[in-house]
């Protein structure tokens, strides 16, 4: 199951006698979504990258030569 940064953002605890701080954890699921979702967008962007490479290695649109392609990251 892929967890999104609404999924963080929205999850929900239960307060208890004693519990947890509400809004140093919902502090600290804010920060965790924001990265995930930094992360998620440079998965998707790297993933149509190397697929935007492949597409050209397997049409002859780049000569392979026999490297790899670089990607810079």
């Amino acid at each position: 199951m892929r967890i999104t940064s609404i999924d963080i953002q929205e999850k929900q605890f239960h307060i208890s006698l004693r519990g947890y701080n509400p809004e140093e954890v919902d502090t600290f699921l804010d920060a965790i979504a924001g990265e995930l979702e930094t992360l998620h967008k440079k998965n998707n962007d790297l993933e149509r990258r190397l697929n935007e490479v492949e597409l050209k290695r397997e049409t002859g649109g780049e000569p392979t030569g026999g490297e790899p392609s670089e990607i810079k990251i």
